[in-house]
């Protein structure tokens, strides 16, 4: 009898899953499985974010790095 009610929850939960991220969203134009696209959407947004500090990092070094070339080019060790 125990076997017979963890299998009807079990199809009670995939029945769900499958009308929740494939029937309803196919039904109303949305996307399939939205479940899974939120998580790689932050996951791209997240990457975007990182590659955006690292330029920032990037173009503050370089900057640095002409105005020490500027400083010897003009004769002076100051920064």
């Amino acid at each position: 009898m125990f076997i017979r009610i963890i299998e009807i929850i079990t199809v009670f939960f995939v029945v769900g899953f499958i009308a929740t991220q494939m029937l309803w969203p196919a039904l109303t134009g949305g996307t399939l499985f939205p479940l899974f696209k939120k998580a790689g959407k932050l996951e791209g947004d997240l990457a975007v974010a990182k590659q955006e500090v690292h330029d920032a990092q990037l173009e503050k070094e370089v900057e640095q790095v002409r105005k020490e070339a500027e400083a010897v080019k003009n004769g002076t060790d100051k920064v």
